[in-house]
């Protein structure tokens, strides 16, 4: 399976993000962040029967489905309005092996309004393949990360895992943009790019499909055509009153049942706006994703 680049490829595309939300863009109650570039986490306890390993042998993991057993991604950086809620992550696993990948992406403007997010099942072998990986590179535990200020403007590479009884989140500032000679970035590096290969290969023996959820996400904000630029001509649809939720206040995030966003959101795009109450609105629209709440 090739994988393209996450979210904001696309303000080009976006921006390479990463789908995580991340996770936590949206009403997260998992791992903390240090917000200095170090990592945060939960210290690990006693693990109750709904984490136990199937078979009992391995990294103990919870296992539902809305669990993020690993997340990577990417946050922040210098990036146009709504592009950090619809930052999604490049690879998340529940623990009942649901993967969710971004897959190929329209590389033209204005692009399809939803995001194209595949999935697949990862069996437990797989899913302990990544967990030894974290493991092995050090992840289940707190790490501190060096940050460099010799590259501006660049986002955050964002690692979730919640393993053993404990929630653990990585973040490094810049992460693979030079050569990553520090020895836990080195470390976090190199299970980014291991994670990604063991989901890859395993996902590459049977198609994915498109991932459905429940709802989709929405942040709007007041617009004009103008924004758009002049060799935009936007499309302006009318917002359905009987969704029973107003633009107005939207402007964090709202939700939308699946099969209404569906009807509503298929054949928009990047230049479609959305008429409520008279005023025009641009919306940044996601699926949303298992641990992720307005």
């Amino acid at each position: 399976m090739r994988r393209t680049c996450p979210t904001p490829c696309a303000a080009g595309l976006a921006v390479v993000a990463a789908l995580v939300v991340s996770t936590t863009a949206c009403g997260d109650d998992g791992a903390l962040s240090s917000g200095n570039g170090s990592a945060a986490t939960t210290a690990p306890g006693t693990v109750p029967p709904s984490t136990a390993v199937p078979g009992g042998i391995g990294v103990q993991h919870p296992l539902g489905a809305e669990d993020v057993v690993v997340s990577i991604g990417y946050e922040g950086g210098f990036v146009p309005v709504g592009v950090a809620f619809a930052n999604l992550p490049s690879l998340l696993v529940t623990g009942d092996g649901t993967a969710i990948v971004t897959g190929p992406q329209i590389a033209i403007y204005p692009g399809p309004l939803l995001p194209n997010l595949q999935q697949g099942r990862l069996d437990e072998a797989t899913i302990q393949d990544l967990l030894r990986s974290a493991d092995e590179h050090g992840l289940l535990a707190p790490v501190e990360y060096a940050r460099t200020d010799l590259i501006a403007d660049a986002s955050d590479a964002v690692v979730h895992i919640e393993a053993n009884g404990g929630r653990f989140e990585h973040r490094a500032y810049a992460l693979g943009l030079e050569e990553e000679t520090d020895p836990p970035r080195a470390a976090l590096q190199a299970f980014v790019q291991e994670a990604t290969a063991i989901a890859d290969e395993a996902l590459a023996a049977a198609p994915t499909t498109p991932y459905v959820s429940d709802s989709f996400l929405v942040q709007a904000r007041p617009a004009t055509a103008a924004e758009l630029g002049d060799e935009i001509e936007p499309t302006v649809v009318p917002w359905p009153a009987s969704l029973g939720v107003r633009l107005a206040t939207a402007d964090f995030c709202a939700a939308i049942p699946w099969a209404d966003g569906e009807r509503l959101f298929a054949d928009a795009t990047q230049a479609t706006l959305f008429d409520d109450g008279g005023t025009t609105y641009q919306l940044t629209v996601v699926p949303r994703l298992p641990g992720r709440q307005c």
